[in-house]
């Protein structure tokens, strides 16, 4: 039996040129994977895969039963529009997220660009194409057993010498036959869906949840520090906001779906001057409608660390902002920053040559984890480039570890103003509160208020107080820990995954009788992702409450660094 070994796909290249020459594979890897997920993932809703971009729970085009209701978007008054870093749902270091409580947090808008979705890999990428190839050959498998039975059976009637050794080799093939009969209708069971998915069935059980559909882009993207390519995704309610047809997104497309969502190219014909060895990973774009709204979003992950090869370096400054040197550019563009800036500053141009230039859409919004800060005052310098555009969203977006600043000051949770909007407000009026000149929305604090306490009463083993000294000899722990509580979540999910639930994968069976055994592939346990479960679970969500450093921790593990940002736009 062939068994799928996997190749690790490790985004460690020396330039970002190296990006696009993947293009072609990375975007054939993951229409693989997206026509698995609908073969094999048993979902309960139809999916769409193309080259530009693959769509989870598309909308009807009959239009008498169509989800959406244009009727009911505006008599709704406004729709909810967020971004959202997600932090990687489906690594290992995410293995233990709560998909219900981001699922509960995404229904409190109506359309939502996520970032960090990544694509399967490592170990769960492995597993499911050896479920793949389980299901596709057992089959086989079982009708050449079933010949060797009998012919096994044929030979132990007509022997008249001992036949321990062949009622051996029946015994144990008799076993295999039974393992696989008995494996078989259930491998799909053992198929595991990527975190985007993990999202979109926790959204899909909540109350109207069916209305929730996933434009994903089709391809990872990533820099040259970044272990795995990332995705965007656009999670939509589809009775309230429906995809359109983007003329930018059909003037390059590449599938056969209806043109609402692609990867812009910032190629020559783009911007002028191919840029794409520039940029990480560039804005995913998709048009949609609310009622009498009708809005372009693009979503972006803007590269935290400056690359590392000088040439790249240079390169950025040139083709960004015609230098060689950052230190010439101005206050704000730190050798740190000025990567990042960069990347703003090549999809503000793209706006400017590309949608708002040619007529395409004029409600146009860029959104994302940009890494930079609002009060950064090279702002000033780049915002031009889309003229008459805005940034908004002031407060703190990332969520901070520590419970305590380094000037000793309570953290609440926040740090770092790097999630925004931008938009020319003049155009995109919708979105603006004329009451006060500025948008009606800001960040989803989950560390506060009702989301933090479905949070705390399932996680939370701290007590506040300081512990006692007996407790503080012995454990060294900042705080008092609830023993009873912190106990029976070791019952509720560690001691399952290492006895009676463990997490299951397509491996190696060994049979032994006597002096023969036999081995073969079949439903077993995944020993190395339970134990690797179970600690990390009590690792990063139980234990790490218990000190100042990391006194936050378990939000980020169990939903994520970074605060949804939100505002609200009329559909009237």
């Amino acid at each position: 039996m062939k068994i799928f070994i996997g190749i690790i796909l490790f985004f460690t290249q020396t330039a970002l040129a190296d990006t696009y020459e993947f293009n072609a594979s990375l975007k054939e890897e993951l229409l693989k994977e997206c026509k698995n997920n609908k073969k094999y993932g048993k979902l309960k809703y139809s999916v769409k895969c193309d080259l530009d971009y693959h769509h989870y729970n598309p909308d009807k085009t009959v239009k008498s039963k169509r989800r959406y209701n244009r009727e009911k978007a505006i008599t709704k008054g406004k729709v909810r529009i967020s971004e959202f870093n997600v932090l990687h749902p489906g690594m290992g270091k995410t293995r233990f997220k709560d998909y219900r409580k981001v699922a509960q947090i995404i229904n409190r808008f109506d359309v939502v660009g996520v970032t960090e979705l990544i694509p399967l890999i490592n170990d769960d990428r492995d597993n499911n194409q050896n479920v793949i190839d389980f299901i596709k050959e057992t089959p086989k498998e079982l009708a050449e057993i079933k010949k060797q039975i009998s012919s096994l059976k044929q030979s132990i009637a007509n022997s008249r010498r001992s036949t321990v050794t062949k009622r051996r080799e029946l015994y144990l093939l008799e076993r295999k036959q039974e393992k696989l009969i008995a494996d078989l209708p259930d491998a799909h069971k053992v198929y595991r869906l990527p975190g985007y998915l993990l999202i979109l069935e926790e959204l899909q059980k909540l109350y109207k949840g069916s209305d929730w559909s996933l434009i994903l882009s089709p391809q990872g993207e990533g820099s040259e520090a970044t272990s795995s390519p990332e995705l965007v995704g656009y999670y939509y309610r589809s009775s309230i906001v429906a995809p359109r047809v983007n003329k930018y997104c059909k003037s390059r497309k590449t599938g056969k779906s209806l043109p609402v969502a692609c990867i812009i190219n910032m190629d020559k014909k783009d911007m002028g001057e191919d840029k794409r060895d520039i940029i990480s990973r560039r804005p995913f774009l998709a048009e949609f409608i609310s009622g009498n709204f009708s809005f372009t979003l693009l979503t972006s992950h803007i590269l935290f660390e400056e690359p590392n090869d000088e040439d790249l370096q240079r390169r950025i400054l040139e083709k960004a902002f015609g230098v060689d040197d950052y230190t010439v550019l101005g206050t704000g563009a730190t050798k740190e920053k000025y990567a990042r800036f960069a990347e703003v500053k090549m999809a503000l141009q793209f706006i400017e040559r590309n949608l708002k230039g040619r007529g395409h859409q004029k409600d146009i919004i860029y959104m994302g984890d940009l890494n930079l800060e609002k009060d950064n005052p090279f702002w000033e310098t780049i915002l031009p480039e889309w003229r008459n555009s805005q940034l908004y969203i002031e407060q703190e977006t990332s969520l901070k570890k520590q419970r305590y600043n380094s000037d000793g000051s309570e953290s609440f949770g926040k740090s770092s103003n790097y999630d925004h909007f931008l938009f020319d407000p003049s155009e995109t009026d919708e979105c603006i509160d004329p009451q006060t000149n500025t948008i009606d929305g800001g960040i989803e604090d989950f560390v506060k208020g009702k989301y933090s306490g479905y949070i705390n009463r399932m996680y939370k083993v701290r007590n506040e107080q300081d512990p006692s000294a007996f407790g503080s000899f012995f454990n060294n722990y900042d705080y008092d820990i609830n023993q009873s509580k912190y106990n029976k979540l070791v019952n509720k999910y560690i001691e399952p995954k290492l006895n009676d639930e463990p997490i299951y994968t397509v491996g190696r069976v060994k049979y032994t009788y006597g002096t023969k055994s036999i081995s073969f592939y079949g439903i077993t346990e995944d020993t190395n992702a339970s134990e690797e479960f179970a600690e990390k679970f009590k690792d990063q969500v139980l234990d790490s409450q218990m000190y100042d450093d990391t006194y936050y921790s378990y939000f980020v593990s169990l939903v994520s660094d970074h605060y949804p940002i939100y505002m609200n736009c009329s559909t009237n």
